[in-house]
């Protein structure tokens, strides 16, 4: 039934209730790996804050406004409302939230940004750890020269001495050279050594670089004197602020837009982010004017053609009036001309809008970027759908010129999406010109026909009339449409002056969160630090004490049998070889009193107890416990005998400095007799009986019928036998002494006993029907607790050690020398 239960109670541990209690103190027993985790990590956050470079967070806010007023370039009716000036496309339809957006973060943006700033040259200040960029607070200046190569990203140490000397010194390997004014990469330099003291202005110059340093008047010789510089390259530039630059709207449906950075260095991601707003604002008006110069260069163009016709028409209708001295037509002419004028005018426009479409023809022929297309309207082409597909491919190409320098990696879908909606836009365009060209000559064909038959009723007029009619005809109609053009002109210079962003800034650039960094996050890291300084030892803690297969608790004893725990035995740090006689008030020597004391209570029926003392496997401290109970018992003035029965380890005569020749074994083959074994000690009621010599069949002659007369005769002489006993687990000699003894005691060592030897021991004990088997806890350390918190014996052992014992004790010898206590 007990071996049952052994097993039962060893083979459901893990099923048992979690007692939260009980693992509450044995993580107050550890409490000390917590503060020093806690510590550790706490102090590497510290580390990590007090030198990771900050990070802040800087934006600015743009409103995209969508202006639906009309434009007299584009005419009242054209879609309505129209602007042709609205938007980088012109366009309202261009002017959306998403194109404006790829827009600023495009390459092509970012680059004419950086162009314009003074980003080729980064300066830092180095630190006894960390190195900060100081941008326009460095107290020199670095004045290159573009013309020459400069190499990249390869850092120039600089000090500047009391005396006005800069010590400058580069070491690098594997950089690229660039040259700035073409823009492009020379080749890469394997590696470069360079080391001088300058003068400030004195021209440093190598193959690899050229440049002087110029001293700012910032330059205080007090402060760490210690920086140094590197050479950018503006695609590089471009490329790392397009990847930082982040853009949202400001609110749901909303047309403001929020462009914030975030950048170590403030005041150098605030002047990146004014400078971008600033060209994104001037790209948009620079839109707008190439526009209106298009147009205006268009009808300049025309104009010189008509200007000439006109110079001559005028100079032929003078001449003709002072040579015939005829001023006007008659009456009947004048009709005709009017008529005939009203149809020359239709014939114009006509032919206007007709070259309008050849243009469109030949632009689109030419396969060239559709983003500037001449206006419809501004060629008096007021056809709905020709307008509405103009206003598609221009939308089209600005979003393919915001795309065409993509992020390397981007997907490549979007692009080729556009390049084949522009294709389809040309091709609609086309095909719409050719319709309108062919509607257009069928037009100048029907008013030629009647153009002719009123030019026939002229032939009726009078020759001089007739002359006159045709000169002031020509002078008319070249007359009429120069002032056409000139309409048309002014239009587009009042639209060109009146130009103006249609976007605007609505805060200039700023550091968010009150100036704060964002990285790193100071109070998040120590949050972090102080639950992984808990975390780190609660599960390294946790995971040792799954993986412990050491008994180190009574409650894994408790898991593995419910046979009682008579005591707990504290490491008391001296020589494992001493026993309560040499210090008999010490707490470890009253933890053998209450051993004693329990043990007389499960013997109180039996006279002359035998007790065997036994353990799992060697090294637990059954000897140690055996000696001691045995002193325990004999200071009660009990007559007691130690017997060494462990035969293979034999330690009792060694302990005690006894003969270790002469003993048990001795008597069993007949070689001494009882008297003869028994050895005194210190004290008149404890005597030794050692092992005696070693046989060579222990287990054999343990199991021999003069062991039982052994014990029948030793127990005529003594109140107590204790009997020091070989481990279970190894040998079987231990089996045999457990059915002449009356009590057995199991030593089990603290966190050195393994769970599975004692279980094993435990049901070995159980299947030969050990009687009044307990146990005892050797070699605890006082200042530890495991879980179900302290052994009991803690405050216990030291209230009574202090206040109630030690008397009585005084005539042995408190000055022992002090040793460790191996158990």
């Amino acid at each position: 039934m007990d071996n049952n239960n052994t097993q039962n109670n060893f083979n459901n541990t893990d099923e048992e209730t979690i007692d939260l209690r009980k693992i509450f103190n044995y993580f107050i027993g550890n409490i000390h790996w917590f503060i020093i985790s806690v510590v550790v990590t706490l102090g590497i956050a510290h580390v990590v804050n007090r030198y990771t470079t900050r990070i802040y967070n800087i934006s600015t806010t743009i409103l995209i406004e969508d202006n639906t007023k009309g434009s007299s370039l584009f005419g009242k009716n054209v879609g309505g409302s129209l602007d042709m000036l609205s938007g980088f496309g012109m366009y309202p339809s261009l002017q959306n939230f998403e194109n404006q957006s790829i827009i600023i973060q495009s390459y092509s943006q970012i680059r004419r940004t950086i162009d314009n700033l003074n980003f080729e040259v980064s300066y830092y200040r180095q630190g006894r750890i960390s190195k900060n960029e100081i941008y326009n607070q460095s107290p020199f200046e670095i004045i290159y020269f573009t013309d020459h190569p400069q190499i990249l990203n390869a850092n120039f140490n600089v000090s500047i001495d009391n005396d006005g000397f800069i010590n400058l010194s580069i070491d690098e390997k594997s950089k690229f050279i660039y040259n700035y004014d073409n823009d492009e990469i020379l080749g890469k330099v394997g590696s470069i050594e360079f080391k001088k003291q300058i003068k400030p202005g004195e021209r440093v110059q190598t193959e690899f670089f050229d440049f002087y340093i110029k001293i700012k008047k910032n330059f205080d010789p007090n402060e760490v004197n210690n920086y140094f510089f590197f050479f950018n390259a503006p695609h590089f530039l471009t490329l790392a602020y397009q990847n930082k630059l982040s853009l949202e709207p400001m609110a749901k449906g909303a047309s403001m837009l929020k462009i914030s950075i975030e950048d170590n260095n403030t005041a150098k991601a605030v002047d990146f982010l004014n400078m971008l707003s600033n060209e994104y604002l001037l790209r948009n008006l620079e839109k707008k004017n190439e526009l209106a110069n298009n147009t205006i260069h268009f009808i300049d163009t025309q104009l010189d053609t008509i200007s000439k016709s006109l110079n001559i028409a005028e100079t032929d209708l003078e001449t003709f009036r002072y040579k015939n001295k005829v001023m006007d037509l008659s009456f009947q002419a004048q009709q005709i001309f009017e008529q005939l004028q009203k149809l020359e005018d239709q014939k114009m426009a006509l032919e206007m809008q007709a070259g309008y479409y050849q243009y469109l023809l030949d632009y689109i022929e030419e396969n060239q970027d559709a983003e500037s297309i001449l206006a419809p309207s501004a060629m008096g082409v007021q056809d709905p759908l020709l307008n509405q597909l103009i206003l598609e491919i221009n939308q089209l190409s600005i979003e393919k010129s915001s795309l065409t320098n993509i992020k390397k990696g981007a997907d490549l879908m979007p692009l080729q999406r556009l390049d084949a909606n522009i294709r389809n836009a040309k091709n609609n365009i086309y095909e719409n010109a050719l319709n309108l060209v062919k509607n257009a000559k069928f037009s100048l064909r029907e008013i030629n026909k009647r153009i002719a038959e009123l030019t026939r009723s002229i032939n009726n007029l009078p020759e001089t009339e007739r002359e006159l009619f045709g000169i002031k005809r020509k002078f008319e109609l070249n007359d009429n449409l120069y002032t056409y053009l000139l309409e048309r002109r002014a239009e587009a210079q009042i639209a060109k002056a009146s130009n103006s962003p249609d976007n605007q800034v609505i805060d200039f650039a700023m550091t968010l969160n009150g100036g704060r960094p964002i990285k790193p996050k100071s109070m998040i890291n120590y949050l972090i630090a102080l639950m992984l300084g808990l975390i780190i030892p609660a599960v390294s803690i946790a995971l040792s004490e799954y993986f412990n297969m050491r008994i180190d608790s009574p409650d894994k004893i408790k898991q593995i049998t419910n046979k009682p725990i008579i005591g707990y035995i504290p490491n008391s740090g001296e020589a494992a070889n001493i026993n309560i006689f040499d210090n008999p008030d010490s707490p470890w020597a009253e933890s053998f009193r209450i051993v004693r004391t329990k043990m007389q209570f499960i013997t109180k029926n039996i006279e002359h107890p035998v007790i065997m003392i036994t353990s799992s496997i060697p090294g637990e401290g059954k000897s140690f416990i055996s000696i001691n109970l045995a002193s325990a018992n004999a200071l009660t003035g009990k007559k007691t005998v130690l017997v060494g029965m462990d035969l293979r380890r034999p330690q009792l005569a060694q302990r005690f400095g006894l003969d270790k020749d002469m003993g048990f074994t001795n008597y069993l083959i007949g070689e001494a007799t009882l008297d003869e074994i028994i050895q005194k000690t210190q004290n008149p009621f404890l005597d030794i009986i050692p092992s005696g010599v070693i046989p060579p069949n222990p287990a054999e002659l343990i199991a021999d019928n003069n062991t039982a007369l052994f014990i029948e005769e030793i127990k005529k002489r003594y109140d107590y036998i204790i009997i020091d006993s070989a481990p279970m687990s190894p040998v079987s000699d231990s089996h045999h002494l457990a059915r002449l003894v009356d009590a057995t005691i199991f030593v089990v060592r603290d966190k050195y006993t393994h769970r599975q030897a004692f279980a094993n021991s435990i049901e070995e004990a159980a299947n030969i029907n050990i009687q009044n088997l307990s146990i005892i806890m050797n070699d605890i350390k006082l200042s530890k607790r495991r879980i179900g918190g302290s052994y009991g014996y803690n405050y216990g052992y030291k209230y009574g050690y202090k206040f109630g014992y030690g008397y009585g004790y005084g005539n042995f010898d408190k000055k022992a020398k002090k040793k460790n206590h191996k158990s």
